[in-house]
């Protein structure tokens, strides 16, 4: 229904009979719809209104005309903000959706370095740990003294050994592991410390 119409409506509405006259007049039924109208007018107006039908009816005329000429407004106002919310919207989806398929972990310093994880002491054994490095066919872990002899020196494809603590002896060690790659090239760790008791 346009607003012509139910302008139309209202004022077809508007003449009323001689039996109406302890009625309110149109201008106190609209001035009742009205949102921010008196308080008192708009309390006066509902209570006729819960008792008169002929007034009712007119009431929810000027009542649609109301939210007819407000609508449009509320609805301008936050088209700008649905709009920005979209478009917030739309970069986090195309960043997701960007970022998808990248699940290598992430790695401080050179992804191809070799660094140590540690050695882990028990009573009867030594496991040491390291990140591989990449194209490597295998790694030759050395303990050497303090003094620069090699104690201890094997080959192995995995980045995980466990060596007898008979192997070893005590006091202060260092540990290092030497990566040898499928083009022959070969990259050295850092050196770890390791003191048995």
């Amino acid at each position: 229904m346009t607003d012509e119409a139910l302008q139309k409506q209202f004022q077809t509405q508007v003449r009323r009979p001689a039996s109406r006259v302890a009625c309110p007049a149109p201008e106190r039924l609209l001035a009742g719809a009205e949102a921010g109208g008196a308080e008192a007018v708009r309390l006066e107006v509902l209570d006729h209104v819960a008792t008169c039908l002929d007034c009712r009816a007119e009431y929810e005329v000027a009542r649609s005309l109301m939210l007819a000429a407000v609508a449009p407004t509320a609805r301008r106002r936050w088209l700008p903000y649905a709009v920005a919310a979209s478009a917030v919207l739309a970069a986090g989806l195309l960043a997701t959706w960007q970022s998808r398929g990248t699940t290598a972990p992430v790695l401080r310093g050179d992804p191809g370095a070799m660094a140590l994880w540690g050695a882990e002491i028990s009573d009867s054994a030594i496991q040491f740990a390291w990140r591989p490095a990449a194209d490597s066919r295998r790694y030759t872990l050395e303990v050497i003294t303090d003094v620069g002899d090699v104690v201890f020196s094997t080959q192995t494809s995995d980045t995980v050994i466990v060596v007898p603590s008979t192997s070893l002896r005590s006091g202060a060690l260092t540990w290092s592991v030497l990566a040898e790659r499928e083009d022959g090239t070969g990259q050295r760790s850092v050196v770890g410390l390791l003191t048995l008791p």
